[in-house]
């Protein structure tokens, strides 16, 4: 028995004359694509399987859907790692601006980890502190080298910093994070008495230059090209126009202050990593984000004083010999 009867028979659960079976029938594809019995016959009938080439057909095609799917996949995550990025930086932005409008358009006081400073003085502008602190990229610190109470452990392009000051949180609270504010923009124009450290008379020159580079408030012209907090290695962002880049990727060293409110140098390298695709994403005093390129952040406005065509630029005769070598791939500005 073949064919139509025989599968009527299957759908029976009927078994065939002579005590063969159904499943023992071999089948062939119908014109329809359906699997018809070709051959009965008493005892076993053999079931043609998949020869050693068609299974190698069939696993090179799965690798090359694999090899076309997984930089899709990679780019897909990278992208959504971006735009939430962006939108914790707009959201500091956005806290940013309403201070300035309950505080006579004052900017705030951003040193990370003070206990009324940073995003802690932003808390109540914002949802959730934490979440908004960390990059999707960069979400975990380094691991701690010592064992001192005070202690900063800065990040790279993978990691976030992290800072404890005094460990009693009374004046510095722990703060882990992935961005820095730009020290740049704080209000420095209290009387020297009310900051943290009273300036020794010896540097009040020192002070007052160092004043004058400070916006001190967000309703300035240019808004839109002055950064106000960007992905960063550490929570300390001061940049000069001269700041060296960094001779590795993932090197933060800094130059020491001379003096108490001198400021750290070379701090522009906090900002110099591939943590998006070449770059790093900025927001601005006008709560406006994107994406600014490794070599593009010496063209920015950082303070009053700075010099958009220095040294390291294209304007002020920077060549692609005088940049680091693992930066030297980069796009030049």
């Amino acid at each position: 028995m073949c064919g139509r009867k025989a599968i009527a028979t299957r759908q029976r659960g009927i078994s065939l004359p002579g005590g063969t079976s159904y499943a023992n029938c071999p089948r062939e594809p119908s014109p329809a694509g359906l699997l018809q019995v070709t051959q009965c016959r008493s005892g076993t009938a053999t079931v043609p399987g998949f020869t050693l080439i068609e299974l190698l057909v069939v696993i090179s095609i799965i690798a090359v859907l694999m090899a076309v799917l997984l930089p899709v996949t990679q780019r897909a995550r990278s992208h959504a790692r971006t735009v939430t990025c962006r939108s914790n930086l707009r959201q500091w932005a956005l806290a940013t601006i309403a201070y300035a409008g309950e505080h006579n358009g004052k900017a705030p006081w951003f040193w990370f980890g003070h206990a009324n400073g940073g995003t802690f003085l932003l808390e109540s502008y914002v949802s959730d502190r934490e979440r908004l602190n960390l990059c999707p990229a960069a979400t975990r610190p380094l691991p701690r080298q010592d064992s001192f109470t005070f202690s900063i452990v800065d990040g790279d392009k993978s990691h976030a910093w992290w800072l404890d000051y005094d460990g009693d949180g009374t004046r510095y609270s722990p703060t882990t994070s992935s961005y820095a504010f730009n020290g740049w923009v704080e209000n420095w124009a209290e009387p020297p008495g009310s900051l943290v450290h009273p300036v020794p008379k010896d540097e009040m020159p020192l002070w007052r230059d160092h004043v004058a580079k400070h916006w001190r408030t967000l309703d300035v012209p240019g808004a839109y090209s002055i950064p106000l907090v960007a992905d960063s290695a550490s929570g300390t962002l001061n940049p000069y126009d001269a700041d060296s880049p960094p001779t590795y990727e993932g090197d933060v060293f800094l130059v020491s202050p001379v003096a108490l409110y001198a400021e750290w140098r070379n701090t522009m390298k906090h900002v110099c990593m591939d943590r998006h695709n070449a770059g790093v994403n900025m927001a601005f005093l006008d709560a406006s984000t994107r994406k600014v390129d490794l070599k593009e952040s010496w063209t920015l406005r950082w303070h009053r004083e700075y010099d958009t065509a220095g040294i390291w630029t294209r304007a002020g005769g920077v060549s692609q010999e005088d940049w680091p070598t693992w930066m030297r791939r980069f796009k030049e500005y």
